[in-house]
């Protein structure tokens, strides 16, 4: 795992920090995509925009692969996950 030189300050998909906190993590929510490493369980790391701010996160139908239960559709059709769950080894 571990992420590229000069992410350093970016926010964790969410913005809160809070590993627990479900994050949007909709493809069609982000812009200006780049992938910058993998996590331990296989996952893709991303640098990304949303909602006009600079993130490192995952995206979900990634996640969705390898930990379907970390993954929820909201009220609005967009996916959420759950990064304590997304974290985890796989399977």
């Amino acid at each position: 795992g571990g992420a590229e030189p000069g992410t350093e300050g970016y926010s964790w998909g969410g913005g809160s920090g809070d590993l627990g906190k479900d994050a949007s993590s909709d493809i069609r929510l982000k812009s200006d995509i780049n992938p910058i490493g993998w996590l331990d369980n296989g996952l893709r790391v991303y640098l990304y925009t949303i909602k006009g701010r600079r993130e490192i996160g995952v995206m979900a139908h990634e996640v969705e692969v390898i930990h379907p239960e970390a993954v929820r559709v909201g009220d609005n059709g967009f996916k959420f996950v759950n990064l304590d769950e997304a974290v985890k080894p796989g399977e």
